[in-house]
């Protein structure tokens, strides 16, 4: 192998680790952002149920109240 080829191969092997350290970097902030959506998605969920939870809540309340006159 002649130095033209070595050199070749050095350069094509350091394109080959950059691109799959570029690969492992993407993939790594996709899980990130997949794990960040689903927490969202999960508090605004208990959020939404507490609401929904204190609105029955106050809804029973008020009939209650409603069917007994004062």
């Amino acid at each position: 192998m002649n130095e033209i080829d070595r050199t070749f191969v050095e350069i094509s092997q350091v394109i080959e680790n950059a691109r799959e350290n570029a690969y492992r970097k993407v993939n790594e902030e996709l899980i990130l952002m997949y794990q960040k959506v689903g927490k969202f998605l999960f508090l605004s969920s208990r959020r939404s149920m507490k609401t929904f939870s204190l609105n029955m809540l106050l809804l029973r309340l008020l009939l209650m109240q409603g069917s007994n006159p004062a």
